[in-house]
């Protein structure tokens, strides 16, 4: 992710990328929400877990990407 974050900071135009990483995220959010139940013979758990640890993930990632836009708006 750091490494995501310096490029993006090199980038002539930051904040279209920055866009692009907003649109991403919640594309794979609505893909995350939007999935079917897990069949009755599957581990529930351990998808719960999955679940929990991706919804985290990209909460996370959210966060990164408003603090970018804070900083970026703050240059201008």
């Amino acid at each position: 992710m750091a490494a995501d974050v310096a490029t993006l900071k090199k980038q002539g135009n930051p904040s279209a990328a920055v866009e692009r990483l907003e649109q991403d995220l919640m594309v794979l959010k609505s893909e995350q929400e939007n999935r079917p139940a897990p069949s009755a013979g599957g581990n529930t758990a351990e998808f719960d877990a999955f679940r929990a640890q991706v919804t985290r993930n990209i909460n996370t990632l959210t966060s990164q990407i408003q603090n970018l836009s804070q900083q970026l708006n703050a240059r201008r």
